[in-house]
């Protein structure tokens, strides 16, 4: 599966981490493209849509501010069933594995979201990314990527990818470039400043993550009319 480019050579806009019902919502009518949901398996080895919970003792300020934002939703979480009801038909539903050994139970996901498309699925393990493709055929699957290795196209492709997400400080036009030549989408996250998401549009990417759709529309917009 690979995603139509945009009339107006805009990136596509995903909303980042939609795990209510809430947020869902909100970004989809700040005017995102589609969005971002977390899945992992509970204790149970049930598929669930939410950000894992830290495993460290003492967890970094980034993961204490992240469980403090995901309890001030105000709704309860979205189950995966209630995922293609709550979507209009063509937006995106990008679903971020969060740990080892979810892709092989996302066949037991609902058809509906299964046969969802655009769907994408991505992932930092190269042996999920496999098993992703025969658990989702026809997704279009990322490798998420922690850090700028010396040939990330090299190492999605060895993944069996048709891509990667990557965070936004590591893109230059060597990389999206180095994506081109070999027919790789790039994904950036999380993108919510305004001057990050004008340079990333100008590079061509083919997909912001970010908290702020609107915003980040609207400065693409501009950045390549200018």
């Amino acid at each position: 599966m690979v995603l139509p480019a945009r009339s107006d050579g805009c990136p596509w806009v995903v909303g980042h981490r939609a795990n209510t019902r809430r947020w869902i919502r909100k970004h989809l009518r700040s005017g995102a493209d589609g969005v971002e949901v977390d899945l992992y398996l509970d204790e149970s080895g049930r598929l669930v849509i939410s950000h894992p919970p830290s495993r460290r003792r003492y967890p970094l300020l980034r993961e204490r501010l992240a469980s403090i934002l995901s309890g001030v939703h105000l709704t309860p979480g979205v189950s995966p069933g209630e995922l293609a009801a709550l979507l209009p038909r063509g937006a995106i539903l990008w679903l971020d594995l969060k740990a080892r050994g979810t892709a092989r139970i996302l066949s037991t996901l609902p058809r509906e979201v299964r046969e969802w498309r655009p769907l994408v699925v991505s992932t930092r393990f190269h042996d999920e990314a496999r098993e992703a493709l025969r658990e989702a055929p026809g997704a279009l699957v990322v490798l998420s990527l922690q850090s700028r290795p010396p040939s990330p196209a090299l190492l999605a492709k060895q993944a069996g990818a048709s891509g990667f997400t990557i965070e936004s400080t590591y893109i230059d036009e060597g990389l999206v470039e180095e994506a081109r030549r070999e027919g790789l989408i790039v994904a950036a996250w999380v993108v919510n400043d305004e001057h990050e998401a004008a340079r990333l549009a100008r590079l061509g990417v083919d997909i912001i993550i970010t908290d702020f759709p609107g915003m980040v529309k609207r400065v693409c917009r501009s950045a390549l009319q200018g």
